[in-house]
């Protein structure tokens, strides 16, 4: 299967090979931002991973509850 990737930095590639084992997985993703650019747990989900996206900004918060129904979506910040 070939892996594509949507993170930044290719973090989902480490990451991958690290957990790729893994058959259904969670993640947490604080500051999820938009579900598919830059998005170091989209191929995660894709591979039927679910997971909790924490993003407080409206317009990606409206983008992941459209693209990620699976996962667990707040829209609140995290921090002191």
């Amino acid at each position: 299967m070939t892996f594509i990737s949507f993170a930044q930095n290719r973090e989902d590639v480490l990451l991958w090979r690290a957990l790729g084992h893994v058959e259904t997985g969670f993640y947490i993703d604080i500051g999820a931002n938009d579900p598919v650019e830059h998005s170091v747990t989209k191929a995660f989900y894709d591979r039927g991973w679910k997971g909790l996206n924490v993003e407080p900004v409206r317009q990606w918060f409206d983008k992941l509850i459209a693209a990620r129904p699976r996962d667990i979506n707040l829209q609140i910040a995290a921090g002191a």
